[in-house]
């Protein structure tokens, strides 16, 4: 399920169009992987009272938390409706400059791996 959140939901005039940002659930797993991590991180600084967090560590923190609470943030340009960006903070996609393509030359679309034309004709 994707949705659109109430402070995510104005569309934003951007990159010369209107850009929405939608946001879906993180998967499950993901979610009790964060939740956990969280729980050991907040159990530590109880035992440690005394220890002062790294601003990279909280920064972080805050954005598993985030994650958690809100989701994966899609964004998308309304006009067309290609996604523009979308990923976590520490994984994000970004596609500019994306045009559609009549026909492709096949020297511009190969097999990264074994270096082969994957168009023929």
């Amino acid at each position: 399920m994707i949705e659109a959140l109430p402070e995510d939901s104005a569309p934003t005039k951007e990159r010369g169009t209107v850009i929405a940002t939608y946001r879906s659930p993180l998967p499950e797993p993901q979610q009790r992987q964060i939740k956990k991590t969280l729980a050991d991180y907040d159990e530590f600084m109880k035992k440690n009272p005394g220890q002062t967090p790294k601003s990279e560590t909280t920064r972080q923190l805050d954005q598993s938390r985030e994650l958690l609470a809100k989701g994966i943030a899609s964004r998308i340009e309304l006009a067309s409706g290609l996604v523009v960006d979308l990923g976590t903070p520490q994984l994000q996609t970004s596609i500019t400059n994306f045009r559609w393509l009549n026909r492709i030359d096949p020297k511009e679309f190969f097999d990264r791996r074994t270096g082969v034309g994957r168009l023929h004709g």
